[in-house]
């Protein structure tokens, strides 16, 4: 069993880390050209600013308070929704757009993504039955 101050703080280190790998493919994404792609190109540079802000509230959180369990929670929903958005743009297009290239970027953010929700779901857990146990 991982000691409770390491059990909460790697999991949102950890979690800070899938965030900035999304937000830095995504700004990747945005420079070669995809800032171009109308309704795309703006929210791809919403998506990098938002990781990052996210990662930032992620390692300045305190531990284990109702702030840290609201920014991991809202961190794996928006990991989880551009997930989600990535998915639709490869099957039925999004906003008009259609992902067709398959791109190593695409795995990596894809992999920082879910990992997200699982390093959340990992938290949100132990937290949990840590506050439940005393």
């Amino acid at each position: 069993m991982v000691p409770r101050p390491l059990g909460d703080l790697l999991p949102r280190l950890l979690g800070a880390l899938a965030l900035v790998i999304v937000g830095a493919v995504h700004l990747d994404l945005w420079l070669t050209g995809y800032s171009y792609i109308p309704s795309i190109g703006p929210l791809f540079m919403a998506n990098v600013v938002i990781s990052w802000l996210l990662a930032v509230a992620l390692v300045m959180a305190r531990r284990s308070s109702p702030v840290t369990t609201a920014v991991m929670t809202g961190s794996a929903v928006f990991a989880g929704g551009t997930f989600a958005a990535y998915l639709a743009s490869i099957t039925v297009g999004l906003l008009g757009f259609h992902e067709s290239a398959s791109r190593t970027a695409a795995a990596v953010a894809g992999a920082a993504e879910v990992g997200m929700v699982v390093v959340a779901a990992w938290w949100l857990l132990s937290n949990a039955r840590h506050s439940r146990n005393g």
